[in-house]
This record gives C-alpha cells, structure tokens and sequence, in this order.
C-alpha cells in the first residue's frame, strides 16, 4: 500500500515510465491500488488511448457508468472498466463472442493492426455470422460490437508487454519507497551531466527530507552515495577536472591513513602526479574541504604553498627513512592566508562551473518569491506546454553569445538557468538593443516569449519578445499574501508595515489567519505601503518564514 500510496501523491521521479508531468497527474487522479491498474494506465498512456484515460478513472470511481454492449463482454472487460485497452482482450472477445478460434482471432487481430479495409470487411462478416450462429446476436447488434472492438483494437497494445512494464515500474517504485536515499543516490550517478535531471532529483531529495551534502574529501567516494536514511553526499567523480584516477588515489589514501586533516595534509598524502592542482582547485569550489577549516578563498590561496611543502615533505621523508627507517618527521603545518572569503555569487559561480550546476544555494534564492509570482513555465518542466505559446521564465544567465544578423545588425543568444533546468533565449535585435545593457553571463532576468518546443531538443527555446532585470520586475507585484497563525506575535503586522515607512510605493496586502492549520480569518489592505525589493523578502522571510508569504502580480 505504501508503493501505491507514493505513486498516487504523485512522487513519481525516476520511477520507469511513470515520471512524465501528465502521466504523474493521471496517477493521482487514479491513485491506483494494485498491478492490474498500473498496466492498463501503462497501456494507455499512448497517442489514441490516452483519450480514454479520464473515462478509464470517472468510471473507476463511478462517476461515469460501466456499460458493456453485450453481457458476455463483461468478463473480459471488468478488471479495464469496460474498455478495450489490449489487444489479448480483442481476441478473447471475438472468441467467446463470435465462436472464432485462436487462429481466427490473431488473424484479426493483425488485420486490424495493418487497417487492410478488404481483410477488415470479410472479417466483420465472419463475426456478424459467427454472433450470431454462436450466441443469437441480431446482425445490427454484432456489427455495432465489431465496429467498437475495431475502433479500439486500431491501438490496442500487447498486455504482456504492459504487465512487464507496469511490474518492473513497480520495482522500482518499491525501491524509491524504501530505499529513497540509496534509489535516488544511484539516479543521480545515472543522470550526471544532465542538469534537469539533476536538479529534479535534489528537489525530489528535499521533499522526502533527505540532504544531498557537497562532495566531502573524507566521505565521498566516485558515486553518489547514501550515507544515511536522510544524507546523501556527492561523488567526488562528477566534478570536472577531477579525474577517476585522481578519486581512485584520493579514497586509497584514505583508507590507508585515515581521514584527511588539512588541505596541507591531503596534498602530502595524494599522488599529487595523478591530483594535480587543477584537480585540487575543483575540490575546493565544489565544497569538498568545507569540513577541514577555513574558507574556499583560503584554501586557494594556500595551494600553492601546500604543494610545496608536500614536495619538499615528500623529499625529507625519502632521506630520513634512507637513514633511519620509517621515523620520519612530521613537518609543521604553516596558517592559512589571511584573505576575504568569496561572495555568496562568486561561491556559487564556482561551484557551479565545477559542478555544473549549483548546490550551496542559487542565485535565485534572493529573489525566489518574484521568480515564483512572475514565472509561467519552469525550464525544466515542460511536458504540458505548447509551442507558440507566450511564456514568462525567471532565471540566471549562464552563457551569452551575440553575432551580427544579414543586415549587419547584433543579436544574442543565451542560455537561462532556473530552479528546474536550462532554457534558450534568442533575442532579435530589437530585443537586444533595449536589453544589452545589462544583459551579461551573471545577470538575473524575466524573460517573456514565444515558447519553441523541438522534438530534436532537450532545451526549451524562447523567441524574446522582453526582456528585463529581474530586481526592476517587482513593480510588477500587486498582491502581498501572508499567512499568520492566530498564536502569532500581533506586533508582526506592525513591523511589516514600518518596512514602508516614508515610500510612497503600495501593495494590497491580504492576511490570512490560521488556527489550528484551518482558515480562521482574511483581511484584506487595498494600499499598504512598501517598496518590494530583495531587502524587503530578506525582511519579510525574517519576520514570518519564507513559506508562510508569497507575492502575486494580480489584483486582488
């Protein structure tokens, strides 16, 4: 029951076949309760009967009646609720219906599969005359149940085939459900390099409780891997620049001397031939000496030095125990520069460029509440979306690359990273000219558009029509949405409303009160004043909790 229970909450990623965004909202619409139920979903969820997937669960809950055009079809239709959905069931229907042998019935069975109009119409013939031979089927009555059975045979699909799949999804629900660290762990060695999918499968972590840690220098080996129910930690293989052979030496080092104690430590105790500097950078901006002491900035700083004195270490250490065996003096470790730590956006640039995609946090997060008020698609996410469609996205601009077009005129191209994946941007030159003033790798922008969607494409692809800061969109913003419980500070509205103090800039403003997580109470402030920015959020998240406010650019 549990399995069933996760599929229907809709916690479908990285289940086999059953992760897309419709066939996820079908499953919870059916909240299926057994295997029969996910083979047929399975079955159906293909171009011709996926349009009978919502009369499939209305008659399954009995909003729609189950009706059958001749009592004998019910035994074969019942477990499908009366609809043809295999073609196992197109024969045994012309079996038990018309009298036809195995033979009789796959012949049919071909023939409708090919649409051969003279094999189809000696077919119907043989059936009318069989039902009613057989079974005393009146003529018009056998060809309206033929003309049903061939409308839906046209697509029907092999039940075998569904049922090994529909099983082997179910494995690997199984395994989702009770080994959720360990099963999303082995997806994300699966998927690297694939950055929607990567980023899926961390959010997907979060929602099941479970951290996805940065690469450790003294957890991590190549994969990632579950080191608890909760904690997953990053493999040290998947960050660029840091070769498989350079993990190989790492983790021998280790299990050989025990954990690394500093980064003046690692650098002595490595093949520094196979991790080389390059290498030991990446570690660095991938967080992978975090739990050693100091920060990122410093530990750059230091390399080169630490080099050095593991070369020199490597030296003594040859000398000594030429004369005096394996006593070898330890060498004192010097301090680590004095230097400024990195930005938060200069951390996450490099995490970002060695790990491709961000984990400390995202650029975003400053101004997540406006992401999510203006954003109509997300970039990852766009199983339900059509081409030619306007869209507004909210991201970062990771790649940017402009060239001239026939008239000699500049255009750009860019690449968008949201919370969910990567997006194209193409911007006419009209576009461009009103935006290349702050439009840079680096830059948090709206974009608004026509949707592309390329079968030949992993990567959405937006035709700009605007394009904007993304900080100069919260004019946008019409609605402040709170949510209070009613045993909350009431000195809270107070201090919101002094975050205004002196703007003339208004928002409505609408608070709902919570008692015992039920709707208590919503008051509504037409013209509250306060200039939104990514101060204010900062503010706000302080005062009532990033999840209890949201903004809207509608009116209320």
């Amino acid at each position: 029951h549990a399995v069933y229970e996760m599929l229907s909450e809709g916690h479908t990623l990285a289940v086999f076949q059953f992760e897309s965004e419709k066939m996820t909202e079908y499953l919870r619409q059916l909240r299926p309760r057994n295997l029969e139920e996910l083979t047929a979903m399975n079955a159906l969820y293909r171009p011709g009967p996926m349009d009978n997937i919502q009369e499939f669960i209305d008659r399954k809950f009995g909003r729609k009646p189950i009706e059958y055009l001749h009592p004998l079809m019910e035994r074969r239709l019942k477990n499908t609720y009366g609809i043809i959905v295999y073609q196992e069931q197109v024969m045994q229907l012309v079996q038990d219906l018309a009298g036809f042998t195995l033979a009789q019935a796959d012949t049919l069975r071909r023939a409708m599969g090919k649409k051969d109009e003279k094999l189809m119409a000696e077919q119907r013939q043989a059936f009318i005359e069989g039902a009613m031979r057989t079974n005393g089927i009146e003529p018009h009555r056998g060809g309206e149940i033929f003309d049903l059975i061939q409308k839906f045979a046209s697509y029907g699909f092999n039940k075998s085939h569904s049922a090994a799949y529909a099983y082997l999804a179910y494995q690997t629900a199984w395994l989702k459900r009770h080994y959720t660290a360990e099963f999303l762990a082995a997806n994300m060695t699966a998927e690297l390099g694939k950055l929607e999918k990567i980023n899926a499968l961390i959010e997907e972590a979060r929602k099941f409780g479970i951290t996805v840690l940065p690469p450790d220098i003294n957890q991590s080996l190549e994969t990632f891997r579950a080191t608890s129910p909760t904690t997953i930690v990053f493999g040290l293989a998947a960050i660029k620049n840091v070769g498989l052979k350079a993990v190989q030496s790492i983790i021998e080092a280790r299990k050989a001397d025990g954990p690394f104690r500093s980064l003046y430590d690692f650098c002595r105790r490595v093949d520094t031939r196979l991790v080389n500097k390059s290498a030991i950078e990446a570690l660095i901006a991938s967080g992978a000496f975090d739990r050693l002491g100091g920060h990122r900035a410093q530990l750059v700083a230091a390399l080169d030095q630490a080099l050095e004195i593991a070369k020199s270490a490597a030296v003594v250490a040859h000398g000594m125990d030429s004369l005096f065996g394996e006593d070898v003096l330890e060498l004192t470790e010097p301090p680590l520069p004095d230097v400024p730590p990195w930005s938060k956006d200069e951390l996450l640039s490099r995490e970002h460029e060695v790990l491709n995609f961000f984990l400390s946090g995202h650029p975003l997060d400053a101004h997540a509440p406006l992401a999510r008020a203006l954003a109509t698609m997300q970039l990852g996410k766009t199983d339900s979306l059509r081409s030619g469609t306007t869209v507004r996205c909210c991201g970062l601009v990771t790649q940017l690359r402009t060239k001239l077009d026939r008239s000699e005129r500049p255009i750009a191209f860019a690449l968008l990273e949201d919370y969910t994946g990567v997006g194209e941007l193409i911007l006419w030159n009209s576009v461009y000219e009103t935006a290349k003033d702050f439009l840079r790798k680096g830059a948090l922008v709206v974009a608004v558009g026509k949707l592309e969607l390329r079968d030949d494409a992993a990567t959405p692809r937006i035709i700009v029509d605007e394009l904007l800061p993304l900080e100069s969109a919260y004019d946008r913003i019409k609605t402040l949405h709170l949510r209070l419980d009613a045993r909350s500070d009431p000195s809270i509205l107070d201090r919101i409303a002094s975050l205004g103090h002196g703007t003339k800039t208004t928002v409505a403003l609408v608070v709902t009160i919570l008692h015992k997580g039920e709707t208590h109470a919503r008051y509504h402030i037409p013209k509250l004043p306060l200039q939104l920015d990514s101060t204010t959020i900062a503010q706000l998240q302080q005062l009532v909790g990033a999840n209890n406010f949201t903004l809207s650019a509608h009116e209320v």
